[in-house]
């Protein structure tokens, strides 16, 4: 058995955009991905900072003495919720957790012993967006520490490997020219996906709050126009070269990312956080720690009348800038919800809601 092993550079929606991939890249009836992921999800999800651990977790099951795959029934012990759960009861994919307590070496070590029990053949590394091609003190990057990290961890793991981006610029950091522009300049090969890279995955999809795989599914399905992301808002246009994917040689890459080249020998996150520190002077652990010792106490859920009170007053306000693509995870930090609640945010939008992907379009768009 010889099973594809992909990583998800960042966690989150990075997984799923590793299940496209898998489907663009590979040969029909092939085995069964496996995806080594973090768990690392957005506030609305788990308001703990930074990525979760084996320890987090009740109902992990062991593959090795390093790797536990996370399975349908597995959750956190602190109440939160983690999104690979969701992906092992809705996708096909084995989900494996990746530990980042030691560092780059670490993740090196977890990632070479589950290739050699999968017999693993190469590793795929996906990001979503494009931000692991930023050199590092970029003013637009937001999340350079999971994605340096993961990419360190390729550097002499002694199996070929890939690096695969997909989307340029849809997480709303580097923008979309500058990361198509890195990806030619690593000699990258360029991939188009298809709506039957992504049909597959819609049901897990609909339910997980990554704004980037969202709108390169989007993008894939043809939707065109210009998206609000992120709890800072940012703009992010959707064109026919969203759903497009680079595939770039780890080592050339390495070269680039100065986060990612100076954390090869880091040896626990701590370590690996701090060269994020040296060289931005911030990370997102720095960021999430200041969201979750600025926020109040969760308030009760406004009542459906205020929340559509809300919704309306964005949805004016978002035409009013240009804005045509309204995600769900957007709208539920902007009008107040406690969590993530995808059918709550559907049935306020209305015929505002795409039928398929969770997403708002605003009239005057095309479905």
């Amino acid at each position: 058995m010889r099973d594809p092993l992909l990583v998800a550079a960042g966690g989150g929606g990075d997984a799923i955009a590793a299940l496209f991939i898998h489907h663009a890249l590979s040969a029909p009836g092939s085995e069964r991905p496996v995806i080594a992921s973090f768990s690392w999800d957005r506030f609305l999800l788990d308001p703990q900072p930074g990525p979760r651990t084996p320890d987090d977790f009740r109902g992990l099951r062991p593959i090795t003495p390093r790797n536990w795959e996370v399975t349908r029934d597995s959750s956190l012990i602190s109440g939160a919720r983690s999104t690979l759960p969701l992906l092992a009861r809705l996708t096909p994919a084995r989900l494996v957790l990746l530990d980042p307590r030691g560092g780059a070496q670490g993740l090196r070590e977890q990632l070479a012993e589950l290739a050699s029990a999968l017999t693993a053949p190469a590793i795929t590394l996906v990001d979503a967006g494009g931000d692991i091609t930023g050199q590092g003190d970029e003013p637009e990057l937001l999340s350079p520490l999971a994605d340096s990290i993961t990419l360190a961890a390729l550097d002499g793991l002694g199996l070929p490997a890939n690096v695969v981006v997909a989307g340029p610029g849809l997480d709303g950091e580097l923008p979309a020219a500058t990361v198509t522009q890195r990806c030619s300049s690593l000699a990258a090969t360029t991939g188009q996906l298809t709506p039957a890279d992504i049909r597959p995955c819609l049901p897990a999809l609909n339910r997980h709050p990554s704004e980037a795989t969202t709108l390169l599914a989007a993008a894939t399905l043809g939707v065109r126009g210009l998206a609000e992301i992120r709890d800072r808002g940012a703009l992010v246009p959707v064109t026919g070269q969203s759903s497009t994917f680079h595939v770039i040689e780890p080592g050339a890459l390495l070269k680039i990312n100065l986060i990612a080249g100076q954390m090869t020998g880091t040896t626990s996150l701590d370590d690996a956080e701090q060269v994020t520190l040296s060289i931005r002077g911030t990370s997102e652990l720095s960021h999430e720690r200041r969201k979750t010792s600025g926020s109040p106490d969760r308030a009760a859920m406004p009542g459906r009348a205020e929340l559509a009170k809300r919704y309306a007053a964005y949805r004016r306000a978002a035409a009013s800038r240009g804005v045509s693509i309204l995600t769900f995870r957007h709208l539920a930090e902007v009008i107040g919800l406690t969590e993530y609640g995808p059918s709550l945010i559907r049935d306020l939008a209305g015929p505002d809601a795409h039928p398929d992907l969770a997403i708002c379009q605003l009239p005057h768009t095309s479905r």
